[in-house]
């Protein structure tokens, strides 16, 4: 069933690609849900890819699955987080075993719940970007006190959001508030706030976000509010069938599921971007006359001149002063130095 499927999704990745000419590309993602032992994720293209994925849960499943498409696509994408609790046979260990069974060089990494975070933020900005503070100062209840409801807390809390979040370990996640409040920069105002219990009826938020990965339905009587409040689902099983139906029903309630397809294509474009960067990139460090000269990325010396090109530089950035510092170099400078390297 696994390769019927697989060979389906290659054989469309392929054909898209040929006729938009674009490369191909498969991302694969990790689970911790056991009963989940994998599943396929459309086919979607970005500026310069076809791509489709698989959520996997074991080793075995991702060995499988990179035998097969390591010869038909250009690029893979693994999820590093490690999610998979341990088996009979060890650790589960997704990343190591599709580098053992593709070429690295077509190998990408990144870190899915972290990319849920980040298009969980920019889903809200999108929201309220009529807003003059934006997503500032809005309250955001977040439900669950996962990896995911945890990092979006910190985030929004940094980005001034009147955070509220809610475990159902209560001890747990009071430790973890009591961490996010710690860590987070001084000069930010706002505390994360604990909810002991929702209240239905009194749900103050501009927005509620279900961040867990309930088994059972986590909202199930009808939300009777008069305040205008977004409702974004990230994890499952935030309100059953019936309820969504009778909050379709009402004008100021908005449910929305995330789509993270933006974020996935920001990430294929990004990654292969990055990667063509680093290749062209060269860590030089050139004492020519009087001058000493590094390109971009080395740390400097009192005195060092950061250019484009050490050995015929063209684009003069800035030197580095006796704090270690960088500062500007002036118009006249920068004349002057092209005149002295002329001379050499």
């Amino acid at each position: 069933m696994l390769n019927t499927k697989l060979n389906k999704i290659l054989n469309e990745l392929t054909k898209l690609s040929k006729k938009l000419k674009k490369k191909t590309a498969f991302i694969i993602s990790n689970t911790s849900d056991k009963k989940t032992k994998y599943y396929f994720t459309p086919v979607r293209k970005s500026k310069n890819c076809i791509y489709a994925g698989a959520v996997v849960y074991d080793d075995l499943t991702t060995k499988k699955i990179c035998q097969q498409i390591k010869d038909k696509i250009n690029f893979l994408f693994i999820d590093t987080e490690k999610k998979s609790s341990n088996n009979s046979k060890g650790a589960i260990n997704i990343e190591r075993t599709a580098r053992e069974n593709i070429d690295n060089k077509k190998i990408f990494y990144f870190k899915a719940n972290d990319l849920t975070v980040d298009a969980s933020s920019d889903f809200l900005e999108y929201i309220f970007q009529d807003d003059i503070r934006n997503i500032s100062n809005k309250r955001v209840l977040i439900l669950g006190s996962g990896n995911i409801g945890v990092k979006l807390s910190l985030k929004l809390i940094e980005r001034g959001v009147k955070v509220f979040l809610y475990g159902r370990n209560f001890q747990k996640t009071k430790n973890i508030i009591s961490v996010i409040n710690l860590i987070k920069p001084k000069a930010t105002l706002n505390n994360v706030k604990q909810i002991k219990k929702i209240v239905l009826n009194k749900l103050n938020y501009d927005v509620v976000i279900n961040a867990t990965n309930s088994s059972k339905t986590l909202i199930k009587k009808d939300i009777i509010t008069k305040k205008k409040i977004i409702l974004l689902e990230i994890g499952k099983n935030f309100f059953s069938n019936l309820i969504h139906e009778k909050l379709l029903q009402k004008p100021n309630i908005k449910t929305f599921r995330l789509d993270a397809t933006s974020a996935f294509n920001q990430l294929i474009e990004k990654k292969i971007n990055t990667r063509d960067h680093w290749k062209k990139k060269s860590f030089e460090r050139l004492d020519k006359g009087q001058f000493s000269f590094i390109t971009l990325g080395l740390l400097g010396k009192t005195g060092d001149i950061v250019v484009d090109n050490t050995k015929n530089p063209k684009i003069f950035y800035e030197r580095i002063d006796k704090n270690k510092r960088v500062s500007n170099l002036s118009k006249d400078e920068k004349k002057l130095l092209k005149k002295l390297l002329k001379k050499l």
